[in-house]
């Protein structure tokens, strides 16, 4: 799965003229304060608007000398990203679909609290609008990026 969003003009401009003047080694480390600003700033914004979320834990950064990455494993990343058009989902190794009722999720297979559970041969799913993490992500810290990038222009 791949989100790439590549940065305002500005940012971009900013990556072109620090590729003349700054050395690869001190590129790398700038590109990797900037994807630990973003890895750090998507967390909290996971955690804030999500009740739960296996992505917060599974971001991952990549920085080399001419870019960095921010990115995660996690295929509903996608979905919450760009959303998702009603749709039906049906069982794919079972009879039915099953999935816990109530205030907090209960571990597979838990017996205790009958009726909690619901069960179907099939659901229509109403969709999934967009949220945008990752872009509001990189739009909310642009200035900050690019500080990161003048800063290290202005120390060569």
């Amino acid at each position: 799965m791949k989100i790439e969003l590549v940065g305002s003009k500005d940012i971009q401009k900013k990556i072109k003229q620090m590729k003349k003047n700054v050395g690869p080694e001190k590129r790398r480390i700038m590109f990797g304060q900037a994807t630990s600003l973003l890895k750090n700033y998507l967390q909290r914004l996971y955690d804030q608007e999500l009740e739960t979320s296996k992505i917060k834990n599974k971001l991952f950064t990549e920085q080399s000398s001419d870019n960095g990455k921010l990115y995660t494993d996690q295929i509903h990343a996608t979905f919450l990203e760009y959303g998702t058009k009603p749709h039906d989902i049906f069982p794919k190794r079972k009879q039915a679909l099953s999935w816990y009722v109530g205030p907090k999720p209960k571990p597979q297979g838990y017996m205790g609290d009958s009726g909690k559970w619901a069960v179907a041969k099939h659901v229509r799913h109403p969709g999934t609008k967009a949220r945008h993490f990752f872009k509001r992500t990189l739009e909310d810290n642009e200035n900050k990026i690019l500080e990161i990038f003048k800063r290290g222009i202005e120390d060569v």
